[in-house]
């Protein structure tokens, strides 16, 4: 039962495979070089890999999963139908969802295609036929189906079509999939996902990796995204500054009649008042995009933190440095918000280093601009030196000079803009994914649950062990006798012969045309009682008291069905019921027990020939009744006259079978062993108590009761017979006997048989 129930399970079971994949989380570029941040970073501040726990929260993440449930478009399932079960289309579906709008969460679909160009929806109550491509409306909601020619219709062409909402299959999968490093210092992850189908299993994960690498790419460009919405803004203000500039110095020229190159005049002294003017400018530029930078972060003190333009000043490199730790930690943040909640250590520490960088950042500013205007005033200082020479040049030549020294500070910070510019375009075009696939996911063939080999070895020792535990632990809570060496390993008292257990509901089992296994059984406890006997006395009869340990152990079926057995053989038997306190030997032979009995005769109301009944079953079997129920039983058999009731007994029978009561229970059995000459004592299987058999030890030894044997009544197991007398019931020697219900079937037969 066990191997055929595994046999069962792995034959109807959707087997699960599992896929694998690993990829590399690459370390952020390390910077070169001394500055405040390579300072920091020597004392331990700051650390620029990446935080691999937290990119396994990234890849366990809903929204990681929701895109991936949407771009491999998975909430849609096509099942073909099967007898026993529906086996899943992956990739194969020879009927296609184009377009759907659910009324609610989900949908469930269940399609006969027809041909190649109709088929039926098969709903609750109804069912209605459609061509494909046209819309259907139902209580689900509106849905497209077409026709996939790519693959063979099935013979049946049922197919169940399953919708499901992004959340709970995003959720479904996130829960299955499992994301740990290969190793406690490693940065190589392996993911797993146990999948019914091997192949969508290994599209998630390798969907998984490049919705992650895609994810990390947009995050990265957001940094250089703002820089050049940062740097447009500025070119935008600059172009219109700078158009008026150049238009004011063409109509200042034209108005003046000035000659274009106004420089060459001024010799070496224009030449150096050309540079500082160069400097002054590239100082202002720098001033003004640090201010610009100022401005932008004072509204980030609240809390709100964003990402900051990057490589605005090619000069300061700490200040760059600052600003790319910076945008990493907010990016870093950004993550975190959407997978930890308010309360999460990680998210706590990482908000602290973002406010600590962001004050750096605004310290370095400051400190920078206080730098850039005083190397400005410096060279303000010594352009002002030369511009005492330049007085002698004409004035008009003089306020075109100042007019193109602004024109030249635009023209500058124009120019550096756009240089800019590019070089934030050049790094948003070179930006690479942060996970690089070391082994992709492959369908894996082999199935991990079910597992064939340890279902059935679980089933085989399911099979024996259980079995045997169960065995094992009935045997040892059994308190009951149950064979017929117990009985003589206990006590060593003599076994006469086991009596099965009867089927049908007769008391009288034991008829002259019986083979029935229970017949048998009284025939050879016939014989084996001679064994018990002493040797025989021509002129009295064999007298006999059958008792037990407690009423219900068989005792009067025992003394009835042997009195029977006996009168078969020839024998004139007469059954004595001498058990006054509960008799049942008459109900069993159908007579009244309170008829003309012992206790009529023992107070003297009867004489010996009008309580001496035959049985009417058989001519050789008779029967004393009890009589009416005596209130002092234990005195009445103390009585002479039952001491000449069985001398008159002993003249007329062969055999005397005294029905007794439970030796026990009272004392009556004791105080009638002066008659007898042997004494059966039953024990019921699984009735008896093994405790009760220090009883019969006791009477046993001590020699209570005359030529005492034991019967073990009512055993329902036939390896007792084969153990005990070397033959069974299997072999047609028995006839088998009838149970109550199959006589009533045969009759039923019969009477139609009769009728027809």
């Amino acid at each position: 039962m066990a191997y055929g129930t595994a046999w069962m399970y792995m034959r109807y079971t959707i087997p699960e495979y599992e896929v694998k994949c690993s990829i590399l989380i690459k370390d952020t570029e390390k910077s070169s070089g001394v500055s405040e941040t390579a300072l920091l970073k020597e004392l331990g501040a700051y650390q620029e890999t990446k935080n691999v726990d937290n990119e396994i929260q990234i890849l366990k993440s809903q929204t990681l999963m929701e895109s991936v449930v949407r771009d491999l478009n998975l909430i849609v399932r096509y099942y073909a139908v099967g007898r026993v079960r529906n086996e899943e289309m992956y990739g194969n579906s020879y009927v296609r969802v184009d377009s759907f709008d659910l009324k609610k969460g989900g949908a469930l679909l269940n399609i006969h295609c027809l041909s190649d160009s109709t088929f039926e929806l098969i709903e609750e109550k109804n069912t209605s036929a459609y061509r494909f491509g046209q819309w259907i409306q139902t209580a689900q909601g509106h849905f497209i189906l077409n026709r996939d020619f790519s693959h063979k219709l099935l013979d049946e062409g049922r197919v169940l079509i399953q919708i499901h909402s992004v959340e709970s299959l995003a959720r479904q999968y996130t829960k299955r999939l499992i994301v740990k490093p290969l190793s406690f210092l490693s940065s190589v992850l392996e993911m797993r996902l146990q999948e019914p189908i091997a192949r969508r299993a290994a599209d998630i994960l390798n969907k998984l990796v490049e919705v992650y690498n895609r994810a990390e790419e947009e995050d990265k460009n957001k940094v250089s995204k703002n820089t050049i919405q940062f740097i447009d803004q500025r070119l935008l203000y600059l172009t219109n500054e700078l158009s008026k500039v150049e238009s004011g110095v063409q109509v200042y020229k034209q108005r003046n009649q000035i000659a274009t190159d106004v420089e060459s005049g001024m010799g070496m002294v224009l030449e150096d008042m050309a540079r500082f003017d160069q400097e002054i400018a590239q100082k202002e530029v720098n001033s003004m995009v640090l201010r610009s930078l100022e401005s932008y972060m004072e509204p980030m003190k609240s809390g709100e933190y964003q990402l900051l333009p990057a490589n605005l000043n090619a000069e300061d490199k700490a200040l760059n440095e600052l600003l790319r730790l910076y945008n990493e930690k907010v990016l870093i943040l950004e993550r975190l918000k959407e997978t930890a909640k308010a309360q999460n250590p990680a998210l706590i520490s990482v908000q602290q280093e973002v406010s600590n960088l962001h004050e750096n950042v605004l310290e370095s500013v400051e400190r920078l601009i206080a730098k850039e205007d005083a190397q400005k005033k410096n060279a303000e200082l010594s352009r002002k030196l030369l511009s005492g020479k330049v007085l002698e040049a004409p004035r008009k030549e003089r306020e075109l000079l100042e007019i193109m020294r602004q024109q030249n500070i635009k023209q500058n910070l124009y120019l550096f803009l756009l240089q800019k510019r590019e070089e934030t375009q050049l790094a948003l075009a070179s930006t690479t994914a942060s996970a690089r696939v070391v082994d992709p996911a492959r369908p894996n063939n082999t199935p991990v649950k079910p597992q064939k080999k340890l279902v059935y070895i679980l089933a085989i020792l399911i099979g024996l062990v259980f079995p045997g535990l169960f065995v094992l632990l009935k045997d040892l809570l059994n308190d009951t006798v149950q064979s017929e060496a117990e009985i003589r390993n206990s006590c060593q008292v003599p076994t006469l012969g086991s009596i099965a257990f009867s089927r049908s509901r007769k008391q009288i089992v034991v008829t002259p045309g019986s083979r029935s296994p229970v017949a048998e059984m009284f025939r050879l406890l016939r014989t084996n009682m001679q064994f018990i006997l002493p040797p025989a006395n021509d002129t009295k009869a064999r007298r006999i008291l059958v008792t037990s340990t407690a009423s219900g152990d068989g005792k009067t079926f025992v003394t009835a069905n042997l009195g029977m057995a006996l009168a078969i053989s020839g024998k004139k038997t007469v059954l004595v019921e001498l058990d006054l306190r509960k008799p049942k030997l008459s109900k069993y032979l159908g007579m009244d027990s309170s008829n003309q009995g012992i206790t009529h005769y023992l107070l003297g109301h009867e004489n010996l020939e009008s309580i001496v009944r035959p049985s009417n079953i058989n001519e050789n079997l008779f029967v004393v009744s009890s009589g009416p129920t005596p209130p002092n039983p234990a005195e009445l058999v103390m009585y002479p006259a039952l001491d000449k009731l069985m001398e008159n007994l002993s003249a007329s029978f062969d055999y005397i079978l005294i029905d007794t009561p439970p030796v026990g229970l009272v004392a009556d059995a004791m105080l009638l062993n002066r008659f007898v000459e042997a004494s059966i004592y039953v024990v019921r299987q699984g009735s008896t108590k093994k405790g009760m058999l220090r009883l019969l030890k006791e009477v046993y030894s001590e020699k209570k009761l005359n030529n005492i044997g034991a019967v073990l009544n009512g055993f329902k197991r036939s390896d007792n017979v084969s153990t005990a007398y070397g033959y069974g019931y299997g072999y047609g020697y028995y006839e088998p006997e009838k149970s109550r219900i199959s006589e009533v079937i045969k009759r039923v037969i019969g009477f139609f048989k009769k009728n027809n």
